[in-house]
């Protein structure tokens, strides 16, 4: 997945941390049974990123010998496999496992741990656009951490809560209120070559927000930023000089000077990132300087310059895709591999082979008969959505705006205050407002000036459909349009078509995609792709 570069977070579970050994003496217990729970726990925290599902059958492995008996394990557990499930992307259980952990550190009076599951509870509840009660849980968290400030990790545990919570919002004010908060408390700690990133992650965003606020106002922040970033690089530099890190300072200062149009410097530090980048094999910070270079020689006039760093830009996002399909196809040659290996071990295996072969021969079938049915009535719908294309019809409905409008409200509206809301609705769709990916009813409220039973209300009145199902179709619409009148967009990976659009999940753009258009957007691209004579990647 693509790294937001911009506003990097380090959402580190602090419990991993904290987390050195998890059991202590308990009575009941022996020591060698103490002992082997622990190791479990930590094998399961140390392949958590590279093999989750391993992970994971470890960590129930856990549960079932500790429950009842060692509660302890079971809550730190608890909270490893809800940050498991939040890195494969399922939000439900991350969140429903998560809680459990909470559960768990309340009853044991561990303030720390239960702050730290309130964190994880809330950064999923961002994710899922439930803004709101993601806010409630990470001001619970931070008050649960303020009421402990003699605990060990009181100052980096508040900054980290209030890094998440900045993150939590797009207007640069409320990102720059909470990360100067989460500065202010990773500056309070005192610096080892452990935690030093923390503070030098803090200064990053606190950089990034004003590199933000220059985009979205008329300010110039840039030297604010270039101020922090540089005080980034110097922590970095006194505890350990993390290349990564350096490399990631680097690349957004040269974006401050891009601002501030002192393109030699952007250039010498793009360059450097660049060079950097390659060493730590960094492929996707690569293709995002690639595309920076591209931007500033076009700034620039530099035209040469600006069709070398595109065509660079090209080759490594069709590498990227290549190499994916490739990983994907190891990883099933080698499924297939052990599965034969194991069935052929002795020859009673072969009624069971015979039987798995007819078996296979059955679904294979069924499979290609449904999805031959499935890409028929897809085309149909594609053609469809052509057709609306090429006769200039909109996707989706205009506001209408009339003096009656108030009258198709379930909700007491005004008729003039409706109509307000429809002209900025209209002037919000104009705008391409529903890009950004953070935002929310509550937000978007704020922005148009009204509350949200109001906007909620006049959507549904006048839109036919609620928030999400609105916000949704207006971003596949416009990827539709981009797809249809951009060749370009074509060559494009589905997880960067939905960061396109205002999509955070890969997952949730191909089934908003598809519910709305009756053909999933891979097969949109496929169709299209054919259609234009374009070889597909």
């Amino acid at each position: 997945m693509m790294i937001n570069l911009l506003r990097r977070r380090f959402f580190f579970s602090f419990f991993l941390m904290f987390c050195t050994v998890i059991i202590s003496g308990q009575s009941g217990f022996k020591i060698s049974e103490q002992k082997k729970l622990n190791d479990l726990f930590h094998k399961a925290q140390s392949i958590s990123n590279d093999q989750p599902d391993k992970a994971l059958k470890i960590c129930f492995q856990i549960l079932k010998e500790a429950k009842g008996n060692y509660p302890e394990a079971s809550a730190h557990t608890y909270l490893l496999i809800g940050q498991i499930y939040s890195q494969k992307g399922n939000h439900e259980k991350a969140i429903q496992y998560a809680k459990k952990g909470k559960e768990e550190f309340h009853e044991l009076k561990m303030e720390e741990y239960e702050a730290d599951a309130l964190r994880l509870i809330a950064s999923e509840y961002n994710f899922l656009g439930l803004t709101d009660e993601a806010n409630k849980k990470i001001d619970e968290a931070i008050n649960i951490a303020k009421e402990n400030p003699k605990a060990e990790f009181y100052n980096e545990s508040l900054g980290n809560l209030y890094s998440i919570k900045a993150s939590f919002y797009s207007k640069p004010d409320s990102l720059l209120k909470y990360d100067k908060l989460s500065l202010l408390h990773f500056q309070k700690t005192e610096l080892n070559a452990g935690n030093s990133h923390f503070l030098a992650q803090a200064y990053i965003n606190l950089g990034s927000d004003y590199l933000a606020y220059e985009e979205n106002t008329d300010l110039n922040k840039s030297d604010s930023a270039i101020v922090l970033l540089n005080k980034a690089l110097e922590v970095n530099q006194r505890y350990g000089n993390k290349k990564r890190i350096e490399t990631y300072i680097i690349f957004n200062r040269a974006k401050a000077y891009f601002y501030k149009k002192e393109y030699e410097k952007a250039e010498r530090d793009y360059l450097q990132a660049l060079s950097s980048a390659k060493k730590l094999g960094e492929n996707y910070l690569i293709k995002d300087i690639y595309l920076r270079l591209k931007e500033m020689y076009l700034a620039k006039g530099d035209k040469a310059n600006q069709l070398i760093f595109q065509e660079k830009y090209n080759k490594i996002n069709d590498s990227l895709v290549s190499l994916e399909k490739k990983s994907l196809n190891k990883e099933v040659k080698d499924i297939q591999e052990t599965q034969q290996k194991s069935f052929f071990k002795t020859k009673r295996n072969l009624v069971i082979i015979i039987s798995a072969i007819v078996l296979l021969l059955f679904i294979s079938i069924f499979i290609t008969v449904k999805n031959y049915k499935r890409s028929k009535k897809e085309f149909a719908n594609y053609q469809k959505i052509i057709e609306k294309l090429q006769n200039q019809e909109s996707l989706i409905p205009a506001p209408v705006i009339s003096n009656s409008a108030a009258e198709k409200t379930t909700f007491s509206v005004s008729s003039d205050k409706e109509v307000e809301i429809l002209k900025k609705l209209e002037k919000f769709e104009r705008s391409e407002g529903f890009k950004n990916k953070n935002l929310s009813l509550s937000s978007m409220a704020e922005s148009l000036g009204t509350n949200t039973a109001y906007l909620s209300t006049v959507i549904n009145s006048n839109k036919n459909k609620n928030f999400n199902n609105y916000i949704n179709e207006l971003r596949i619409n416009y990827i539709i349009h981009k797809l249809k009148n951009d060749p370009q967009y074509l060559k494009y990976k589905i997880s960067h078509l939905a960061e396109e659009c205002g999509f955070s999940s890969h997952n949730t753009f191909t089934i908003a995609f598809s519910n709305l258009a009756g053909v999933s957007p891979s097969n949109f691209v496929k169709f299209l792709t054919k259609e234009r004579q374009i070889p597909e990647n």
